[in-house]
């Protein structure tokens, strides 16, 4: 699966290339990090063509030769508790999902987040629309989580989760519960939207207290025979299926 890249406006090449937001590829521009063809540029919108230009990051004394990959690429990581979902920590104070990527799907970008105490699968790529289309609300991609709570879930408060909770002035579809155990300690359900921490926000509505919290499968996606940190790129028809889902051609 191939994309094409025309040319672009330079802080739009280095946001692809995986270098951060505009706003933090506009601050390397202006710091004169940025090398195109041999000559350094201060300039915002200079156009790039990715496909015959050779565009250079100066960084801690090293030179990064810059490339935006013409294939679809998808990575599957089994993300471990006490990592962040982010590219870089303002503070320095937490390792990033990105430090478990091999350094040439550094440029990958996340789909969506997983919060530090959260772990699971954890999708990257580098297909734009695709990303997008995966973690819009309305695209109803099914994601399922494994819960484990401090105490047993009451039916009232099992009642509870089934009227959904408010994120941003606006309820969310219930989910659906595919398993609870004897216990009513391990619970296995599955959301559509995957609004900003709307699983940890359910139970907190339902006055339950979670020990752990695993996501387990995104769409067709599973974690199988997978070890914590560890990944693995999707193959062709993996993707394509993915695409799919998300009414996107292959």
């Amino acid at each position: 699966m191939k994309q094409t890249f025309q040319k672009m406006r330079l802080n739009q090449f280095l946001a692809k290339a995986g270098l951060g937001s505009r706003r933090k590829v506009e601050s390397l521009i202006l710091a004169g990090k940025i090398e195109i063809n041999g000559t350094v540029t201060n300039e915002l919108s200079q156009q790039v063509d990715p496909g015959r230009d050779t565009v250079i990051l100066h960084h801690e004394g090293k030179a990064h030769e810059l490339h935006l990959d013409a294939r679809t690429l998808v990575y599957l990581l089994n993300k471990p508790v006490g990592y962040i979902s982010t590219r870089f920590d303002p503070k320095n104070s937490k390792p990033t999902v990105y430090e478990l990527l091999p350094d040439y799907l550094q440029h990958l970008d996340a789909v969506g987040r997983l919060d530090i105490m959260t772990s699971g699968l954890l999708l990257f790529t580098n297909h734009g629309e695709l990303l997008h289309r995966l973690t819009h609300p309305s695209y109803q991609i099914p994601r399922v989580y494994r819960v484990k709570l401090e105490a047993s879930l009451s039916p009232e408060q099992e009642e509870k989760l089934g009227q959904g909770v408010v994120i941003d002035g606006r309820r969310t579809k219930p989910p659906r519960i595919l398993h609870i155990d004897e216990s009513r300690k391990r619970i296995h359900l599955e959301i559509r939207e995957g609004r900003n921490r709307e699983i940890r926000r359910l139970f907190e509505m339902a006055s339950c207290s979670i020990e752990a919290l695993k996501r387990t499968e995104y769409s067709f996606l599973k974690l199988v025979n997978m070890s914590a940190s560890k990944g693995r790129l999707l193959k062709e028809n993996e993707i394509a299926s993915l695409l799919t889902a998300v009414d996107l051609k292959n």
